[in-house]
């Protein structure tokens, strides 16, 4: 059996380190689809045609993002919660 080479990770000086990837995770690559795709727009648009008050706006406009939100996080929660892991 061969031995691994690498050196795990560590802070003192002079040490190898493993880089931290510069890659988005799911959240913020989908929160950047929506502004791209003009979905914080149409939010606003809609809270907007139901009152005038810029209060009662806002909290149309969080209360559908919090839904939504909630709505796609779900699948990810109920994995969480069962998944059977693997011990390591």
């Amino acid at each position: 059996m061969k031995r691994s080479t690498a050196k795990p990770n560590s802070t003192k000086k002079g040490e190898w380190t493993r880089p931290v990837p510069l890659v988005l995770g799911s959240k913020p690559r989908l929160i950047l689809i929506v502004i791209v795709g003009g979905g914080f727009a149409l939010v606003d648009n809609l809270s907007r045609a139901v009152s005038q008050n810029i209060i009662i706006i806002s909290l149309i406009f969080f209360g559908i993002i919090g839904l939504f939100s909630d709505l796609i996080n779900i699948p990810f929660t109920l994995y969480d919660t069962f998944v059977i892991g693997k011990k390591i």
